[in-house]
């Protein structure tokens, strides 16, 4: 088969009504980042599955001419495993454990594997997958539920019905991303495993075969918004079995929606594991500067509020405004932070904050420097502003900010400390984040 060649990847930005579709693709190593002649999903699709005769041929002529196209025996890239077995390593949990359980490092090879196969990324879709360790600590943790689960994911970009299948539970995936349901079919049939697909836009009504009490678990990974977390959970739980779990993903620094949602509807959280998801940021192939906890909600019949199975779902979630963050990265590197001093630093922030600049940078002695940047120009921080409802400070040993600097920040931008997360760094080091609730910022 003719595939993009390994070692890239290829990123679809295709615009909903009245945006312009666009694809880039780009080598892990992240040295090249180039804009091929495609416009067509149809061609992408080809391109990543192995059918790259089939494009137009300008855009066949333009992939050759670069040197991106591969003969293959499969959609498997090597490059690609080995960049991400790297990624979770970093995080102690897999594959460290699974050399001493024959049974797991075969989990965790089949998991690698298929992460490995998928070539495209589509942020128009909000997808942002998980580590592949994520992914089959998440199917581990279902199969603790008991034997051949019939498990509905409502939507899968992180490929969890992979595991599930090859631990002999039965998985249903819906989702609307033709490639990745493709994709899914083509590895259920290389591994003969129990895994069914179909294609679902979650705000039609509930499909006639699936709705009902069909299945013992959903999972689900929704954009962190309140219509989203409200629609995924609602469509789930009409196909839920009575006594049945739901296990739900929804980011850490926006647990207040998951919280006021479960609290509106009557759902009984029966665990929650913080600090559970890894992600990936597909873009850069590195860790994201996140974790997301796993919640695992049961069924008990005391549930109100959820969308009917048959009522149609009216609201945009796409263009919706979202439960954002305001980010202040302190990206650094070198030999010695202790001169920066917390007042520069609630100057710069307050700065940014209020839009006045998007980014600054502050030189440091030894080499080191501060950059606080939003990553993006100051209208585009304003709206921001008026749409977070948190702001978090990404830091690592920084002593100006240890503990009164923090304090003195917090108190300046007018927040109250909600959440620290560890994120591990290579050597043993770790990336701290802090995340703050902000009154003065909540969405209006």
């Amino acid at each position: 088969m003719l595939c993009l060649k390994d070692g890239w990847l290829a990123y679809l930005v295709e615009g909903r009504t009245g945006e312009p579709f666009g694809v880039v693709v780009k080598d892990i190593a992240g040295e090249q980042s180039l804009q091929p002649p495609i416009d067509s999903r149809q061609d992408l699709l080809a391109l990543a599955m192995g059918r790259a005769g089939s494009i137009a041929p300008a855009a066949r002529a333009w992939l050759d001419e670069q040197g991106l196209l591969q003969e293959k025996d499969d959609l498997y890239d090597p490059v690609l495993a080995a960049r991400l077995r790297e990624l979770d390593a970093g995080y102690g949990h897999l594959p460290r454990e699974a050399p001493a359980d024959p049974g797991l490092a075969r989990l965790y090879e089949i998991t690698l594997a298929a992460h490995s196969t998928r070539k495209v990324h589509s942020p128009s879709f909000f997808q942002h997958p998980v580590l592949p360790e994520s992914c089959l600590r998440r199917a581990l943790l279902i199969d603790r539920f008991g034997p051949r689960q019939r498990v509905l994911l409502v939507g899968d970009d992180d490929l969890v019905s992979v595991p599930l299948a090859a631990l002999g539970h039965s998985a249903v995936v819906v989702d609307i991303d033709g490639y990745l349901l493709e994709l899914l079919d083509r590895l259920a049939g290389q591994w003969d495993l129990p895994l069914a697909t179909r294609s679902w836009d979650l705000a039609d009504p509930v499909p006639e075969d699936l709705a009902g009490e069909r299945f013992d678990v959903f999972l689900t990974d929704p954009i962190y918004s309140a219509n989203a977390i409200r629609l995924f959970v609602s469509r789930g739980w009409s196909c839920l079995a009575p006594g049945g779990r739901a296990v739900v993903a929804f980011g850490g620094y926006a647990a207040p929606i998951i919280e006021q949602f479960a609290a509106d509807c009557g759902l009984t959280v029966e665990a929650c594991h913080w600090g559970f998801n890894h992600y990936l940021d597909p873009l850069k192939l590195t860790h994201e500067v996140y974790t997301a906890p796993l919640w695992v909600f049961r069924r008990t019949g005391a549930e109100r509020g959820l969308i009917p199975a048959d009522a149609r779902f009216e609201a945009d979630l796409y263009h919706e405004r979202a439960y954002l963050r305001m980010n202040i990265g302190l990206d650094f590197a070198g030999v010695d932070a202790a001169a920066l001093d917390a007042a520069t630093l609630l100057e710069l922030a307050a700065g940014l904050l209020a839009g006045a600049q998007s980014r600054r940078t502050v030189p440091l002695p030894g080499g080191d420097f501060l950059c606080l940047a939003s990553g993006a120009g100051a209208a585009a921080v304003l709206e921001a502003r008026r749409r977070a409802a948190l702001v978090s400070v990404d830091l690592h040993g920084i002593p100006a900010l240890e503990p009164a600097g923090l304090e003195r920040l917090a108190t300046a931008l007018g927040v109250e400390p909600y959440i620290h997360c560890c994120y591990p760094r290579g050597g043993g080091a770790e990336y701290d984040s802090f995340a703050y609730r902000a009154p003065r910022l909540r969405r209006r």
